[in-house]
């Protein structure tokens, strides 16, 4: 009998409870209010009668909370301090006005049956105001033309700040707490920012005037590794002194020092040359580099020779990593080869007795064109039969630095050098010694013309 009461009265209990908790669900909300940043309590005793009822039964133990939930209407600026099954401690960050749910549910002891309890509340936060301001700038100079920024960093509040110029040689653009700063003529400035309730902090803003630059010579001619020398032409700040730069280093290098640089060509091309000053204002000069010219080796030791066909030409060629295509031989001064001659000898035929010509040689390179001229080597045509021998009372011998003439008593005698020039010219006696240095010399006495090589 008494284990059925105890029954009768579990299952009467939460029937009665649950009655009340219905009856107790009015459609409302609570509401609440606060100051940003202070902690503000919402507890469901103060919700409703239901709310203190089953507040107490939690307390007591009568009832047990299964599990229960607090939520913000914008969580991004709600800090909670404490959630329980009965009350939260919650700051809001912001002013505004913000909706808290809360759910509950719960059961008796004895009893699987599980019940719902929802509450509201409509909270109202409100700003005491800023205790203060600070204000930074991104750069506290700037020149005409350029821009920077000031912050305001509000304390105690979250408001919007108001600007302000003490002049105006800047204007501003306002985005909240943040102020985009115009330079518009050179002068110093205080801006200002000011709260509602009239806290406020400045920064000093300096606008410069721009330097004026400019580099003689504005423009440059080089060949390939030649130096030369810039100057740069400063007015405002800091005028002594710019930094250089060049475009290609490739094509030339630069090194400055004040307001000079010396200029380097490196190799062919064109690149600029910048000066800057030190607000960043510059000047060019345009560099060209033009490729440092091919030299081309000549012909050396051009030798003319009187021969039985003609007067023959040899020549050294020049030694050199170029390629030759061949040469052009050049008698007084017109080229007598119709083809490049490939070899280091020529025999020109088309030649007359006893006229004097100028020969010269000259190199033609493939992709280079034609040297310049060889020496010069003169010569006067002669008949040359040294085996006919018609005066043979006379003999000529070749000496040590001489040349020896014997037996040309009353005979014309006429000696040649190796470029063609007369050395001697006379009648011949019974002994006559001509002294020359090294080479090869024509001797004619009479009509017999003789070749001696001379040591």
């Amino acid at each position: 009998m008494k284990k059925i009461t105890s029954i009768c009265r579990a299952i009467a209990l939460p029937l009665m409870l649950l009655v009340a908790l219905v009856s107790g669900f009015e459609a409302h909300a609570a509401s609440a209010s606060g100051y940003v940043g202070d902690i503000i309590t919402l507890s469901i005793r103060d919700y409703s009668s239901t709310g203190a009822s089953i507040y107490n039964d939690l307390l007591s133990g009568s009832m047990t909370a299964r599990s229960y939930s607090w939520t913000s209407s914008n969580e991004y600026v709600t800090s909670w301090r404490e959630r329980n099954s009965n009350f939260a401690y919650v700051i809001f960050n912001e002013p505004g006005t913000y909706t808290v749910n809360y759910e509950l549910k719960y059961s008796f002891p004895g009893s699987w049956n599980t019940y719902t309890f929802s509450a509201t509340w409509n909270v109202t936060v409100e700003s005491r105001g800023p205790s203060g301001v600070s204000v930074s700038a991104s750069s506290t100079s700037i020149y005409v033309g350029e821009s920077t920024y000031a912050y305001a960093t509000v304390y105690g509040g979250s408001e919007y700040v108001s600007w302000s110029a003490s002049n105006n040689n800047v204007s501003l653009y306002r985005d909240g707490n943040t102020c985009r700063i115009y330079g518009d003529y050179a002068g110093q400035t205080r801006i200002t920012a000011t709260t509602s309730n009239g806290h406020s902090d400045y920064v000093y803003v300096t606008v410069r005037e721009h330097n004026t630059i400019s580099i003689s010579p504005s423009s440059l001619t080089l060949r390939e590794g030649d130096t030369d020398y810039l100057t740069a032409d400063i007015t405002g700040e800091n005028s002594g002194s710019c930094s250089w730069s060049t475009s290609d280093s490739s094509v030339v290098s630069v090194y400055g020092s004040g307001v000079t640089a010396s200029v380097t060509a490196n190799g062919p091309g064109s690149a600029t040359i910048t000066a800057r000053a030190y607000d960043g204002t510059t000047a060019v000069c345009h560099v060209t580099v033009e490729a440092k010219p091919v030299v081309l080796p000549e012909v050396s030791d051009l030798v003319a020779t009187n021969v039985d066909e003609g007067v023959e030409l040899t020549w050294t060629v020049p030694e050199t990593d170029l390629d030759i295509e061949g040469f052009n031989v050049y008698r007084d001064g017109t080229r007598i080869n119709a083809n490049l001659v490939d070899d280091s000898r020529f025999l020109d035929t088309d030649v007359a007795e006893d006229c004097r010509y100028i020969y010269t040689v000259t190199v033609v390179y493939n992709g280079h064109g034609e040297s310049g001229a060889s020496n010069e080597v003169a010569i006067v045509r002669v008949w040359n039969a040294m085996e006919q021998v018609v005066d043979i009372q006379a003999t000529v011998r070749a000496h040590k630095g001489k040349i020896e003439i014997l037996n040309a008593r009353q005979l014309p005698v006429v000696v040649w050098a190796p470029n063609g020039a007369v050395i001697y010219s006379g009648e011949g006696e019974s002994r006559k010694d001509i002294e020359v240095n090294g080479g090869v010399f024509i001797v004619r006495v009479g009509r017999t013309v003789h070749k001696v090589i001379v040591r």
